[in-house]
């Protein structure tokens, strides 16, 4: 199986001059822990992705709200990435790796074309290889520098 067949094809994008409050509002309409942030909504060239964690670390915990947006607090260097023919299983090995649970799937030329979530891999192993899910689940959701 591929991450083209687990992903969420058209997530919700914001651009870098997308305001906080409006990458927050997009987070909620869409239930989602993270929006990919490309340079335009024509190209959708992922240059870097905004996690509700970063908005309370980055921004709020700085009382920056008002004059906040996306491109100020995003995440921009190393981003964890797949392609759509990533096999699952290099997901998985790329999650447990950089401790992600939510990887944006780009073209070679770096557009996006949709995000595969560990909800994604959990519903698409969950039948076929239960122990793989367990172990990943843990995997991911230890502190930084704690293994398993």
């Amino acid at each position: 199986m591929l991450a083209r067949n687990a992903m969420t094809m058209s997530p919700a994008i914001a651009t870098p001059e997308t305001s906080i409050s409006a990458v927050a509002s997009l987070m909620r309409e869409w239930d989602a822990g993270i929006i990919p942030i490309v340079d335009g909504r024509d190209s959708m060239v992922l240059v870097g992705v905004i996690t509700d964690r970063d908005i309370v670390t980055r921004c709020i915990a700085d009382n920056h709200m008002a004059v906040c947006d996306a491109g100020m607090h995003m995440s921009r260097d190393h981003l964890v990435t797949v392609l759509p023919e990533t096999p699952l299983d290099g997901c998985v090995s790329l999650m447990k790796e950089a401790q992600v649970r939510r990887l944006p799937v780009v073209e070679p030329n770096g557009r996006l074309v949709g995000m595969v979530s560990l909800a994604d891999v959990v519903r698409k192993l969950r039948h076929t290889d239960p122990h793989r899910v367990v172990e990943l689940i843990s995997e991911v959701s230890q502190p930084a520098g704690v293994h398993t």
